[in-house]
């Protein structure tokens, strides 16, 4: 859905060909889902193996890594010192809420779970923050 409104999407992985698959699915599918989206454009999609690349000036951080706790942890410790201080960070994690993985993280109201509906074209997401009071109302 990211890849819908034109701009920027990159993708993060340490691995060649995983980045390499990601962008190929990517290129398969989004046509297809460009057309279900009123005036969509597609992004420019960039594959990295350099996370602080990957992150820099992002405004919005989605982790994908598998579904261990200490992965997460870790992650988000360094997603928290590395990305810029209003960078929201978003996991998809749907078997630990949030305030799970925030251990290392200095600023946790900026952390949430994201759960993204399947297929594609159905154009709906699930926000859960990680129960740490914002200064701010988010909105999509």
């Amino acid at each position: 859905m990211m890849s819908t409104q034109g701009g920027e999407v990159r993708i993060f992985d340490k691995m060649q060909k995983s980045r390499e698959d990601g962008v190929k699915f990517v290129e398969e599918t989004l046509p297809a889902v460009l057309t279900t989206v009123p005036n969509a454009t597609a992004a420019k999609v960039i594959a990295t193996g350099d996370l602080e690349a990957a992150i820099e000036n992002a405004w919005m951080v989605f982790e994908v890594v598998p579904e261990h706790l200490h992965l997460k942890k870790e992650l988000f410790g360094t997603l928290d010192a590395k990305s810029s201080a209003d960078t929201i960070l978003a996991s998809n994690s749907s078997s630990f809420p949030a305030s799970q993985f925030t251990d290392n993280v200095k600023r946790p109201e900026r952390v949430l779970n994201t759960h993204f509906y399947m297929p594609p074209d159905i154009r709906v997401v699930e926000l859960m923050s990680c129960g740490k009071p914002t200064q701010g109302l988010l909105i999509f």
